[in-house]
């Protein structure tokens, strides 16, 4: 790696979990100090058990699956909320409001179906009556 005051490497990993692995093989093998990103949770969740392996730190700015912790990679700093926390934010304001039904329109993949249990187990926490 270059001798520099700060380096930064930037790579595009197209959403895809093995490009976002071999990235971070490469990063890590290039002495890297810290990896930022990637974006989705399911590739975050390949990098960072690289990092954990190599004790490199990785900093999440949108990888939100609660799976994703400190406790179960001590190398990984998430720093958005977990999607449990957000559905608890959002099943508040549908109490403060009092709906009474509310609709969830979700992407067909990892991330939109995996918001659907913790918004569905927050929702009846607050005791709505109709989840679609």
């Amino acid at each position: 790696m270059a001798r520099c005051a700060w380096c930064f490497t930037f790579g595009d990993s197209q959403g895809d979990p093995v490009l976002a692995a071999s990235a971070g093989v490469e990063l890590l093998q290039s002495g890297v100090v810290a990896i930022i990103g990637p974006q989705t949770s399911q590739e975050a969740g390949f990098v960072a058990q690289l990092c954990d392996a190599s004790q490199v730190p990785m900093l999440s700015f949108s990888a939100t699956d609660p799976l994703l912790s400190f406790h179960r990679f001590p190398y990984f700093i998430r720093l958005p909320h977990s999607d449990a926390v957000q559905m608890k934010a959002i099943a508040a304001v549908v109490q403060q409001y009092g709906w009474r039904q509310v609709v969830a329109i979700y992407v067909d993949n990892d991330y939109g179906t995996g918001v659907l249990s913790p918004l569905s187990n927050a929702l009846l926490t607050c005791r709505l009556p109709d989840f679609v």
